[in-house]
């Protein structure tokens, strides 16, 4: 597979939440960049979910041409490996393969639309253009976990259940047996928000309310179709069965520190290797990543086969490097407490390197896992 690194935005050029999606970006992550023209210096130039990007990669592809792309390396700059091209005038009969060409372009940071509609300053007058009550905005906020109860297993394991992934399964589900859904499904929510966004707009470009109004409620719009566009595509992800022939699963989950907002990406794989005679021989591993106030970046790879289990963390901060290493011991205790055995629990300062699908997992895994 051919492979691409992301150089620098185009300079000169003012892009609005580019920070913030590149921060959201993770392992595994399927992306689609247009082809917009090549510079002086030789690099493609790329549209990438809204964004112009410039890239460094030895490739000869015409301007316009979509290429799908992998996330593969996020540091020092992001890397991503080439799943397919498709060039103007292509078509496709794989119906997922064109669920994902519909989805790519679209999506955008799921805080995004959050950190908008949550935001002091501009609550008051969204309330006001979408003519409903402070109620609605208080549930969205309180359906978000505070990040110290994301320690507890059985709010994590609600947090996951209620991050949007699962959705339609649970539609299908009430449909055979009954019940209401809750409301506090992520994705659910940001539906009925771009409903209400919607129908706005509509009595807006009709001629009632301010000139401001539509461009406030349109780019709020994109943000939602953005997030929306990104679970479905996390949802997408989980129907492949990657190289070893296992499956990926792909969360991201915002929380709350106090009055700000924050998000935990989760990434869930299972190897493919296990027998059905022996399916808890199966090796699991997830990665954990996110960036907290005075904290940094904190990123955590997990290892589980049976009950052997191996964590390395890694830390883009000297002092948060000291504060964990210094009480890995008492991990090590809560862990084996509970009864797991222990084989790899290590910190690293910096961040985590992956130079393709294995390395990102193998670096520091102890082989008698």
């Amino acid at each position: 597979m051919e492979k691409i690194q992301f150089a620098i935005p185009l300079p000169g050029v003012t892009q609005k939440n580019l920070g913030l999606w590149l921060k959201s970006l993770h392992l595994g992550q399927v992306l689609q960049a247009r082809v917009i023209d090549r510079s002086l210096s030789g690099n493609l130039i790329l549209r990438v979910a809204g964004h112009q990007i410039t890239a460094t990669a030895d490739i000869p592809v015409h301007k316009g041409t979509l290429l799908n792309l992998e996330v593969s390396g996020l540091y020092p700059a992001v890397s991503m490996k080439i799943i397919n091209l498709l060039l103007p005038g292509m078509s496709l009969s794989n119906p997922l393969e064109s669920q994902y060409q519909l989805l790519l372009p679209r999506q955008g940071s799921v805080l995004a639309p959050l950190l908008t509609l949550l935001e002091p300053a501009q609550r008051v007058n969204l309330l006001s253009l979408l003519g409903v009550k402070n109620g609605l905005l208080d549930s969205l906020h309180n359906s978000l976990s505070h990040f110290e109860l994301l320690t507890d297993p059985k709010t994590l394991q609600k947090a996951i259940l209620l991050s949007g992934f699962f959705l339609e399964s649970e539609l299908l589900r009430l449909v055979d047996a009954g019940g209401v859904l809750s409301r506090a499904d992520l994705k659910g929510m940001l539906f009925r928000l771009l409903h209400r966004i919607n129908q706005a707009l509509s009595r807006l470009r009709t001629g009632i309310g301010s000139d401001t109004a539509p461009e406030i409620l349109s780019s709020l719009q994109v943000e939602l179709e953005g997030a929306i566009a990104t679970i479905t595509l996390n949802q997408l992800s989980a129907c492949q069965v990657n190289e070893r022939d296992g499956c990926i699963w792909l969360f991201d989950m915002p929380f709350r520190i106090r009055d700000s907002l924050h998000s935990l990406s989760v990434t869930i794989e299972r190897e493919g290797t296990a027998s059905q005679d022996q399916p808890e021989s199966q090796e699991w591993i997830v990665l954990l990543s996110v960036s907290l106030p005075r904290l940094g970046t904190i990123e955590a790879e997990l290892f589980l086969r049976e009950s052997k289990v191996s964590a390395v963390f890694y830390l883009e901060r000297e002092r948060t490097f000291r504060l964990l290493d210094e009480r890995l011991y008492q991990l090590r205790a809560g862990l084996e407490s509970r009864g797991f055995k222990v084989s790899v629990l290590r910190c690293h300062q910096g961040k985590r390197l992956a130079d393709g699908p294995n390395a990102r997992w193998r670096q520091c895994v102890d082989e008698k896992i």
